[in-house]
């Protein structure tokens, strides 16, 4: 099994095509928690991001066998998983949600309490405000339109450059680097008006918002889901480096979203089952 860990993508579907499904579940498991990520930045649901990962990797496995290698296979899996994503907002008729402006309101809006020492026995309250800080941030997020945001996770937090985000996308390098900027642009102008983290003459802070997350149900101390025991960080996983001539313009808004918890998907060894036994799957191929 360690062996067929180190086997290239290539090798693996070559071996699943013949019917292989050991090869199936390693190739499954080595891209999972990409395509959870990103579909959890796009819908910030935690339950809708489970779902449509599993429909974007079933529909990659009834598709695998139109795979030419002619791109990387991670660049064809990836715009699967955009095109999926993009089509599922766009049924569900969730093209823009709320604007940086009413975002902004809401952070006004929203009460600021100092979180009292030892408030939640069970965790510690750096914990909690780094738990606040990620869930804003991803907030933050859904306030840029679905294409500019998915640009945006491509480009900027996972760290595709624009050739490889281009063909993502199918949009020419010209174009990816024009609505990367964009978006950088909409979503850095906003952190820089709000956010304390960036300008620190901002008064949002997350250790002012906790509570009021909390009571909201925005954060809940009980199932944190951004500091899981064993947690790594976006920035360690991602592909690319980004251009170090933008460094001095961007480099401190990129570090806290390169500062993200990579998500798991922690019941996906029951979400593996159903995908390998889905109708789809089954009358697929004959697995051995």
């Amino acid at each position: 099994m360690e062996h067929d860990n180190t086997l290239s993508d290539k090798e693996l579907i070559e071996n699943i095509l013949k019917g292989n499904k050991k090869h199936l579940e390693i190739l499954i498991k080595r891209y999972n928690d990409f395509v959870f990520n990103v579909s959890y930045k796009m819908l910030w649901n935690i339950e809708d991001a489970k779902d449509i990962s599993q429909e974007i990797l079933i529909t990659f496995i009834t598709k695998l066998d139109s795979f030419k290698f002619n791109s990387s296979f991670k660049t064809w899996l990836y715009r699967i998983a955009v095109n999926h994503t993009l089509n599922y907002l766009k049924s569900k008729n969730r093209n823009k949600e709320f604007s940086f402006e009413q975002y902004g309101n809401n952070l006004d809006n929203t009460p600021d309490f100092l979180l009292k020492p030892n408030a939640h026995n069970q965790v510690e309250n750096k914990i909690l405000y780094e738990e606040v800080k990620q869930t804003c941030m991803s907030g933050m997020l859904m306030c840029l339109n679905n294409k500019s945001r998915m640009v945006f996770v491509i480009g900027e937090i996972l760290g595709f450059n624009d050739k490889i985000g281009s063909e993502i996308l199918e949009v020419s390098p010209e174009n990816f680097r024009m609505m990367l900027s964009r978006a950088k642009k909409d979503l850095y102008s906003f952190m820089n008006n709000k956010c304390g983290l960036i300008n620190k003459q901002n008064p949002c802070r997350c250790s002012k918002k906790t509570k009021s997350f909390i009571e909201a149900g925005y954060v809940n101390p009980k199932n944190l889901l951004f500091y899981p025991k064993h947690k790594t960080f976006i920035s360690e996983t991602a592909l690319e480096k980004q251009e170090e001539m933008e460094e001095h313009l961007y480099s401190e808004y990129r570090k806290l979203y390169k500062k993200h918890t990579f998500l798991s998907n922690k019941k996906f060894a029951e979400e593996l089952n159903k995908i390998l036994t889905s109708r789809e799957v089954k009358t697929l191929f004959n697995l051995n």
